[in-house]
């Protein structure tokens, strides 16, 4: 089973101090980023995550590439 992460672990892998996770809960209501509720928590898939933010960079730096 692939590891959970929760809010807090989300906002930390973006580098942000959100810690009622705002921006996260944000992307999830909008659809950009997938996650499930279980009781009170929101929980999200680990590699989900990281695809989400590898698709960012990739996106803010196709003019990079040499």
């Amino acid at each position: 089973m692939e590891k959970l992460l929760t809010l807090k672990q989300v906002s930390e892998m973006f580098g942000c101090n959100d810690p009622k996770g705002r921006m996260v809960r944000n992307l999830r209501a909008k659809g950009i980023l997938p996650g499930i509720k279980i009781g009170t928590r929101l929980l999200f898939k680990e590699s989900d995550v990281q695809e989400y933010i590898d698709n960012l960079y990739e996106e803010q730096n196709k003019k990079c590439a040499h």
